[in-house]
């Protein structure tokens, strides 16, 4: 009997799955770009036809800012995404509604941009290996700015992709 009353003053107080902090960390966000990033020279890779740019987007690093705006760094990577699905007529990233005020949306977000970059993946190379984007190395004691230095990355390399592409 109490565990019932317990379990319907908890539902009814408003909470839900969806609105539960995961309780993660920028670590694991950090975690997701250094997928993207991945995925980003596998892509490059695959066009290159210059052995020296291919080393210079390997090469590039990220590089910390007193930025720790993730929120712009995620919808300006979006955009250049968006660039490349549309090229290729698949669909665009949606904009996600509500503010990206949690880790755990920095998270899910992250992650539904990896999503997106893998199905471009897989459209150009169908039998392209994606296993390996969804795991990957834990690091750890990441910041804001490591996020943001992450995202950066990223966009230099989807910038430089986009370029070599003409799109």
């Amino acid at each position: 009997m109490i565990v019932s009353l317990a379990i319907g003053v908890w539902m009814t107080s408003g909470h839900s799955r969806a609105t539960d902090n995961l309780e993660l960390s920028p670590s694991n966000v950090v975690s997701i770009w250094h997928n993207i990033n991945d995925v980003i020279l596998v892509l490059s890779a695959n066009i290159a036809l210059d052995d020296e740019w291919i080393e210079g987007l390997r090469a590039l690093q990220p590089t910390t800012t007193s930025n720790t705006d993730i929120d712009a760094e995620m919808v300006a990577f979006r955009g250049k995404l968006n660039t490349l699905l549309q090229s290729s007529d698949l669909q665009a990233v949606p904009v996600p509604s509500g503010d990206l005020d949690t880790t755990s949306a920095a998270y899910m977000r992250s992650g539904t941009l990896l999503d997106n970059l893998v199905y471009y993946l897989i459209d150009g190379d169908s039998l392209a290996s994606v296993a390996i984007y969804y795991g990957g190395e834990v690091v750890d004691d990441k910041t804001e700015k490591d996020v943001v230095a992450q995202i950066n990355l990223a966009s230099q390399r989807l910038d430089a992709f986009i370029e070599e592409n003409g799109l």
